[in-house]
């Protein structure tokens, strides 16, 4: 998988399960703004354990796909990165952290 295919399939995935009550709900929370797409996070939870299971969803991908979703600021891209990312903890090297 590439990192433009994984970015695609996460905004894709935020937009289908969008929730303006949540993102209502939730909101009020957050007195800086609160920029999201209103999921669940059990929702996000499985998304990410389904995305980890694949093997075509590798470190590198999801490195390479983080500076794309970071530069939203959409809360849910934000969890998407750095559960993938936790995830992966098998997977790095010295060079991850470089």
């Amino acid at each position: 998988m590439k990192a433009t295919a994984l970015v695609n399939e996460i905004r894709q995935y935020c937009r289908e399960c969008a929730s303006e009550e949540l993102r209502t709900k939730y909101g009020r929370y957050f007195r800086e703004g609160y920029d999201a797409y209103g999921m669940s996070q059990p929702q996000m939870d499985s998304k990410i354990k389904e995305l980890h299971k694949r093997g075509d969803v590798l470190l590198s991908v999801v490195m390479e796909a983080a500076p794309d979703l970071l530069s939203t600021g959409k809360y849910e891209e934000t969890s998407f990165v750095l559960g993938l990312i936790s995830k992966k903890e098998k997977d790095y090297t010295l060079e991850t952290f470089r």
